[in-house]
């Protein structure tokens, strides 16, 4: 049996096996992410301000004071595989083209933020709903203003989420049934619902269907990129990442 403690650790591990998957097979796009993974490593632990509060107290293995490096494992793997993984599956690279909306992008995560500790501190609403209602939202507004990311949103949500489900399966179905049951802070609300036949809560798969959704075309909407289908050759360096 293994102790709760590494349950969380382990699942970052299985994210990173994802991860170095997509590195090694697209070497091009090494750089998007890097960068997107680095966001990561200030994002989970900063989202886990609000979860701890209303969400959930998972035990973690590697403590560092307020902070996990579990945490920061997580937020780094998970952030690069829901802006890339929609790539590595279709086969897309980059161009640059359309209009960047750089400014929009922090102001979008300015107001996230906002939004997160408003409705979740002074309207008691869950913080699980919060950031997956803001993910939709702020999604949907990059749509609006570039239509021709909508079915990138829409498929790297359900490919972040169909890497995310069979480790989740694995760790809370067979090796920790009982996780949820004695972790979560939403036992017994209307939110406290579960996949059928799983301890998994339907708050999980939805926050990470959700957060791809919104992953899977940040970089684009924020860099004026747009997808194109990769070719055998090389596409110039402009062209690629930068």
């Amino acid at each position: 049996m293994i102790d709760d403690k590494y349950i969380y650790f382990l699942f970052g591990v299985a994210l990173l096996v994802a991860w170095l998957v997509i590195y090694f097979l697209r070497p091009d796009m090494r750089l998007k992410l890097w960068r997107t993974s680095a966001l990561g490593i200030l994002a989970g632990p900063l989202a886990e301000f609000w979860y701890l509060h209303d969400y959930w107290s998972p035990p973690m293995f590697l403590e560092l004071g307020p902070i996990a490096v579990d945490d920061i494992l997580v937020g780094f793997c998970i952030t690069g595989i829901g802006t890339t993984i929609y790539d590595l599956v279709f086969r897309t690279t980059m161009k640059y083209g359309p209009k960047r909306y750089e400014i929009a992008f922090v102001a979008f995560f300015i107001v996230g933020l906002a939004g997160l500790m408003f409705f979740s501190r002074y309207y008691d609403f869950n913080s699980m709903v919060v950031s997956s209602v803001g993910f939709l939202f702020f999604a949907a507004i990059m749509v609006s203003l570039r239509p021709d990311l909508l079915s990138v949103s829409l498929w790297s949500g359900v490919l972040t989420l169909a890497v995310v489900l069979p480790i989740y399966v694995l760790l809370f179905d067979f090796i920790a049934p009982n996780y949820w049951q004695a972790y979560n802070r939403f036992g017994g609300t209307a939110v406290d619902i579960t996949l059928p036949g799983s301890s998994i809560p339907v708050l999980e798969a939805t926050w990470y269907f959700t957060w791809g959704v919104l992953a899977g075309i940040g970089y684009e909407f924020a860099g004026g990129r747009r997808k194109a289908p990769r070719t055998a050759t090389p596409a110039p360096a402009a062209d690629v990442q930068a």
